[in-house]
């Protein structure tokens, strides 16, 4: 499973990295890998993130939880798949 930085504020450097992790992500599914999954991180949190953030980079307790929360959600859809 791909993810991206789950602190994404637009900046020039987070667009570029997320830029290489979903290349990487569409290389790998169109060199056959049926089996990657991708999470952008700036789904993680509701746009009023620094609620989920303890120093405005680093997930605190709510932060975590709600990474928890969208992972285990694709997780589940996967084990859909293969059932």
């Amino acid at each position: 499973m791909f993810l991206t930085k789950p602190d994404f504020n637009g900046s020039a450097e987070n667009m570029a990295r997320e830029k290489i992790i979903r290349t990487t992500y569409r290389m790998a599914k169109a060199n056959g890998d049926q089996n990657v999954y991708f999470i952008a991180g700036k789904t993680f949190f509701p746009k009023d993130r620094v609620n989920c953030l303890v120093d405005g980079c680093h997930p605190n307790d709510l932060g975590f939880y709600l990474m928890a929360k969208k992972i285990y959600k694709k997780m589940i859809e996967i084990d859909e798949i293969f059932r």
